[in-house]
């Protein structure tokens, strides 16, 4: 699957996160940049870069475009739990969520009309492995399979603006998915919600892709809203 992170990117961020956990680092520093730490670690740069990428997904460095990665927690009890995670971030999720309802529906009606037999194939080893990360209540993978099918439906949107628009949402989306899994028990009925978007699509049925899509979107918001509220 294209969008799994390599076993040297999780070994680097492995390392990383010993760094901050070492009492060198307090919350808000800044790490060294991507250069010096490929040095240190003997790795390349694409191999740090990817490992930040997953820290920042898991909320143990803060990612500043233009400046760089900046400590978000320095000891394991500093990470709060998924359910506070979503509280804490209530603002910023509702508005990844609104502005997904606005993107991704036309993304999977253009998706379906658009889709090559390898988007295809893409999507379909995504469904099995979602399937499969849900079987072993693996929430990381899950996590990152549910980034690779909606990123896969964008691409084969063959729309180039809405790729564009699409990429500054990634590391957000990453970010409250993995917590949303963990946290509201959704992770069966979103595997629902794709194979329902995944079947219109593989069928080029235009219409009945933006509506699963846009089903999809809208129990996400219920499924915050209702963790917000218990």
């Amino acid at each position: 699957m294209n969008d799994h992170s390599t076993p040297k990117a999780e070994y680097v961020a492995e390392k990383i996160k010993n760094m901050l956990f070492s009492g060198n680092f307090k919350r808000g520093d800044k790490l060294p940049s991507e250069g010096k730490l490929a040095t240190d670690l003997e790795v390349g740069r694409s191999s740090v870069r990817e490992a930040l990428r997953l820290l920042n997904a898991a909320g143990y460095v803060e990612i500043i475009p233009n400046r760089g990665a900046f400590a978000a927690a320095t000891a394991e009890d500093e990470m709060p739990s998924p359910r506070s995670w979503l509280e804490l971030n209530a603002d910023k999720v509702a508005e990844l969520l609104n502005v997904r309802l606005c993107i991704e529906p036309f993304a999977a009606e253009l998706c379906a009309q658009n889709i090559t037999e390898e988007g295809l194939a893409q999507l379909k080893e995504q469904m099995d492995q979602f399937e499969k990360a849900l079987d072993s209540r693996n929430w990381s993978l899950l996590a990152k399979c549910d980034l690779a099918f909606h990123r896969t439906i964008l691409t084969e949107s063959h729309n180039r603006y809405l790729i564009q628009m699409y990429q500054p949402l990634l590391e957000a989306f990453m970010q409250y998915s993995r917590r949303s899994f963990e946290a509201t028990y959704s992770q069966g009925d979103t595997y629902k919600e794709h194979l329902a978007i995944y079947n219109a699509i593989m069928l080029h049925a235009a219409e009945e892709a933006r509506v699963a899509m846009q089903l999809h979107i809208i129990t996400a918001k219920r499924n915050v809203k209702f963790n917000e509220q218990t």
